[in-house]
């Protein structure tokens, strides 16, 4: 036997498996967009601090290594019909945004395993857009990426502080 430990990769907690220490190979990234295209963007957020959030999504490293993006929000064909998925980021809309976009606050977590929650991620990222078999893409009546991104985090255990000016987050179904 050797005198080696393995409590500081758990965070000394060895019965609930924990990794703050982010050696485990699993990561999630909640993201939000703002609106950058329009000039007028520009002078509310330099002279009154608002910022209007665009787009919010989920990125996720699984345990190969593997990072994807986990989106929904109107067909791109069809704005009357719901999609939301999962894709590997480099054949994702993200791919270039994901290194720019806002990294959201973690507020709280339900302590699961980090790779446990990135498979739940990806299983309520699939199975959302089965919630909305009718669409209204203009939110008022159906989410748009915000606020799935929202509920798919809570769902599986994870909340996170949205911008308070991120469009839809607080929607319900």
């Amino acid at each position: 036997m050797s005198d080696q430990t393995i409590t500081p990769i758990v965070d000394n907690s060895p019965l609930f498996l924990i990794d703050p220490s982010g050696l485990a190979p699993c990561k999630i990234d909640a993201k939000c967009r703002a609106n950058r295209t329009t000039p007028l963007r520009i002078i509310r957020i330099g002279t009154l601090g608002i910022v209007n959030i665009k787009h919010c999504y989920i990125g996720v490293t699984d345990a190969n290594g593997e990072t994807s993006i986990i989106s929904a929000g109107p067909d791109r064909n069809d704005f009357h019909k719901m999609t939301s998925g999962v894709k590997p980021l480099k054949d994702s809309y993200e791919k270039n945004n994901f290194n720019k976009d806002k990294d959201l606050k973690l507020k709280c977590s339900n302590g699961d395993d980090p790779c446990h929650q990135v498979d739940c991620l990806v299983a309520a990222g699939k199975a959302y857009q089965n919630n909305f078999p009718v669409y209204d893409f203009r939110g008022q009546k159906a989410p748009n990426s915000n606020s799935f991104t929202n509920q798919v985090t809570q769902a599986c255990g994870l909340t996170y502080s949205f911008p308070r000016f991120a469009t839809g987050s607080g929607f319900q179904p």
